[in-house]
């Protein structure tokens, strides 16, 4: 879902910050809920650089195979090392609160860009096809098939790379 979007929204004066195991993360704000987990920007005080934490609603903690599945999309997104899906650097899916950190793309989603900038010139869209080919076609190759792909799901940096995200319900070999 939009889980992923660069839009940062303030916390709530009263909200509660996530409870992490590793300390090294400083959450500034959420990014969006999707129907499983938030997603939070944080920096990531060791590299010193912004990064998303992905965090499985407490709602879900309980539910052994909604939890599976979000382990199960750590473990593949870790697993997946290509220019074009967005990679996941750390995890613990096994915590009282599950999460895991994946890169920051700064740019948002396609769907985003559309709502700014409007109809891509065509030029534009069959590239971004293209990346998100190539990205697929790196996923397949490992045995992943994503199976939710659509433009809440493709988020472009600054750059004008396109990175795959949500591999919530993607299928493995």
């Amino acid at each position: 879902g939009r889980e992923t979007s660069t839009m940062t929204t303030p916390l709530e004066p009263n909200s509660k910050l996530p409870e992490l195991p590793d300390s090294r993360y400083q959450v500034a704000g959420k990014l969006g809920d999707g129907g499983m987990a938030t997603v939070y920007r944080a920096l990531d005080t060791e590299e010193n650089r912004w990064v998303a934490i992905k965090l499985l609603h407490p709602k879900y903690i309980g539910r052994s195979k909604i939890r599976q599945r979000f382990s199960n999309e750590a473990q593949a997104m870790h697993r997946l090392r290509h220019r074009n899906i967005i990679r996941v650097s750390d995890a613990n899916t096994s915590a009282l609160q599950p999460y895991f950190v994946m890169e920051m793309a700064e740019g948002g989603c396609v769907v985003e860009w559309l709502a700014e900038y409007g109809a891509m010139p065509p030029r534009m869209a069959v590239d971004i096809a293209i990346q998100i080919c190539k990205g697929l076609g790196a996923a397949h190759r490992e045995g992943v098939v994503h199976r939710d792909v659509k433009p809440h799901n493709i988020l472009v940096t600054r750059r004008g790379i396109c990175k795959i995200t949500d591999f919530g319900i993607a299928q493995f070999d």
